[in-house]
């Protein structure tokens, strides 16, 4: 039998023409800055990034759209300072600096028209992360 017949009328109703994609904001950008100088005979740098995100949605069709609802949109700023020794580097980072809380994508455990809202996650992004990184330049 034909699968479409056994779905309740607009189940499968796709987005209209001119409609932006599903995880796709209106705008993505960001941007880094990076002060680099030297320390003694060594090199050394201090950067900062920030990173905006807007308002996407999850999901293509619909009815599973309204379900989901819109992601809301977030800024993440991250620091870093290192330095580099011949081809050896150490660098302190901090990730997600102000510790925003920002969904990355939503979805349901299974569609939100066979389930309804009450499966429904939100993959965060990378709470504040400190860290030192070592590595070797070849």
């Amino acid at each position: 039998s034909d699968q479409a017949t056994c779905l309740s009328p607009g189940y499968e109703d796709y987005a209209p023409v001119g409609t932006r994609l599903p995880v796709t904001p209106d705008f993505k950008g960001n941007v880094t800055a990076r002060y680099n100088f030297p320390v003694f005979t060594w090199k050394g740098y201090v950067q900062g990034s920030a990173e905006y995100i807007s308002m996407r949605t999850a999901e293509l069709r619909q009815a599973p759209s309204q379900a989901l609802g819109e992601e809301p949109g977030y800024a993440i700023v991250d620091f870093a300072a290192g330095m580099q020794v011949n081809n050896i580097t150490a660098e302190l980072y901090v990730t997600n600096a102000f510790d925003r809380l920002g969904v990355v994508d939503r979805y349901g455990e299974c569609d939100p028209l066979t389930c309804g809202t009450v499966a429904l996650y939100n993959v965060p992004t990378q709470s504040r992360t400190i860290g030192i990184r070592f590595g070797q330049r070849f």
